[in-house]
């Protein structure tokens, strides 16, 4: 069974000049190759977006 993220939802004011930066933590260590981001939700209109996304461990 998939494990589940904990993060926050999206700023509906985020912009270039202060951008709506977010964090998501896993619940426990993830071992993968690929991993598959899905979009669920968006704040207004029919599109969605991410400007950029970092991998840390």
């Amino acid at each position: 069974m998939p494990k589940t993220p904990e993060g926050t939802g999206p700023d509906a004011a985020s912009n270039a000049a202060d951008p709506d930066l977010k964090g998501i933590n896993f619940i426990a260590p993830v071992q993968a190759r690929y991993f598959r981001l899905d979009i669920t939700s968006r704040v207004a209109g029919n599109r969605v977006g991410i400007g950029e996304l970092n991998v840390m461990q």
